[in-house]
């Protein structure tokens, strides 16, 4: 069978989705394929439209299970990268090597725990961090300082307890953006009468 006659047997073949994280799903021959109503995604990827094309994306759920891949060596060496730990939850950092690997592979920790949805807190705000840099647990309101409050967070398909800020702690941090921001309007229409 040739590659042309492969190709009219599989799904349409086209360039390189570009996924929120990490690599489009590649066929057996190494093509990207576009998914339709018809035509799916394997098993832990989705179809994603990035805007000009359809592709088979990793999905947040297993893109955030996977194990650390330090890749291979490539380019000018090795960089630290962070992964999301769902032993721990919590992102961690780790040796990246510069080629390949997995699409658990972030450029930041605050990429990472917004992509993985690490510590989102209910009344906005971020969840306390340890002397290492980590996301605090805590078990009782004890453990939490008293700006703080220890409440159970959603993390993946299970939950956690974290130290969030208060919802008074939160509401006086608007207040003071509100403040702020009349500030500045009321500095910029004083600046037009002039």
């Amino acid at each position: 069978m040739t590659r042309n006659q492969r190709k009219k047997s599989l799904p349409d073949v086209s360039a390189e989705p570009k996924c929120v994280q990490g690599q489009a799903f590649r066929n057996q021959f190494g093509d990207f394929i576009t998914c339709t109503s018809g035509i799916g995604c394997p098993s832990n990827y989705e179809c994603y439209y990035d805007g000009e094309q359809w592709g088979c994306c990793p999905t947040k759920a297993f893109t955030c299970s996977l194990n650390a891949d330090s890749g291979v060596q490539c380019g000018s060496g090795s960089t630290f990268r962070f992964h999301y730990n769902a032993h721990t939850q919590n992102c961690e950092s780790f040796q990246y090597n510069g080629c390949d690997g997995n699409s658990n592979n972030f450029a930041t920790r605050d990429q990472c725990e917004q992509y993985c949805s690490v510590g989102g807190c209910p009344h906005g705000g971020t969840a306390l961090r340890d002397h290492a840099g980590m996301t605090a647990t805590c078990s009782t309101q004890e453990n939490c300082p008293s700006s703080h409050e220890c409440v159970p967070v959603v993390v993946g398909t299970s939950s956690i307890n974290r130290c969030c800020p208060t919802r008074e702690v939160e509401r006086r941090k608007m207040g003071l953006m509100v403040q702020e921001e009349e500030q500045v309007i009321t500095s910029v229409d004083q600046e037009k009468e002039e």
